[in-house]
């Protein structure tokens, strides 16, 4: 199996935002089931920015499965302050790789040349020295990377996406800009609830251990086809709806699907 490293572009976008429609709850499964799935193979590494939001996230998962060991961040001096503590975990793990700020009077100036710093050295896999010296001719501190995911959106996951296609081009790139058809499994939960507040929330357990028992199952390194193992929600949900259709009947709110016309 391929071990080299995944590099990981993720984000969570500010709400305020009209660019992007941010779906923390789909970031968050999406990165988690990242980490689970890279992690579960032996000596594979994981790569990747850091993000107030992210970085914590990736840190309990990774440390869940005992393989923090194997995550690499890359953070710019420049925003030192505002790294979460969890991210400092990876420093006693030599993973926490610090790029140095670029000064700028102009504090925009400063800000995006320490990100293009750090941005460089994280596609290009160069871990600074001591001098902290950015040399392009040196060889990569780690080998090159097999596949990029970009999830979530702002404009640094652009930039990296463009980054990463120009220095590999034959690499996978995986851009996740959907949730994967779970409107549907949301869909087939509303259905088995019969619109009861107790089975929804029934359901919602029933949905999500079928969820977590394929991310577990793939993390703990069970010899079972991954690509199997993502059906498993799927057809729970196509079993639940086959089930509930042979009942012949449904609780839906008898208005539902009715227009609706105010009145003044």
């Amino acid at each position: 199996m391929n071990a080299a490293p995944i590099f990981l572009s993720a984000s969570v976008p500010n709400r305020d935002l009209q660019t992007y429609v941010p779906d923390p709850v789909a970031i968050r499964e999406a990165v988690r089931a990242l980490v689970g799935i890279t992690l579960a193979v032996p000596g594979r590494l994981l790569i990747f920015g850091g993000h107030p939001a992210i970085s914590p996230m990736v840190w309990e998962d990774a440390d869940s499965l005992g393989a923090a060991d194997r995550i690499y961040i890359f953070q710019s001096e420049l925003f030192k302050p505002d790294v979460p503590p969890q991210a400092h975990f990876f420093a006693g793990l030599s993973r926490l790789v610090w790029t140095p700020a670029v000064p700028d009077p102009d504090k925009q100036i400063e800000r995006d040349r320490s990100l293009d710093l750090m941005r460089r050295a994280m596609i290009e896999r160069r871990v600074f020295d001591a001098r902290k010296v950015y040399d392009p001719a040196a060889l990569a501190d780690f080998p090159e990377y097999s596949a990029g995911v970009f999830i979530g959106g702002m404009d640094g996951i652009e930039d990296e996406w463009r980054r990463f296609r120009g220095h590999y081009p034959s690499a996978k790139a995986l851009l996740v800009a959907s949730t994967a058809g779970r409107g549907f499994i949301a869909i087939a939960l509303v259905i088995f609830a019969g619109w009861n507040p107790l089975w929804a929330v029934i359901g919602a357990l029933v949905f999500g251990g079928a969820e977590s028992l394929q991310l577990q199952l793939q993390a703990r390194g069970v010899d079972v086809s991954p690509f199997l193992m993502n059906m498993v929600p799927y057809l729970l949900t196509l079993s639940v709806l086959t089930f509930w259709g042979l009942r012949g009947r449904s609780g839906a709110p008898a208005a539902l699907g009715r227009s609706f016309f105010g009145v003044e």
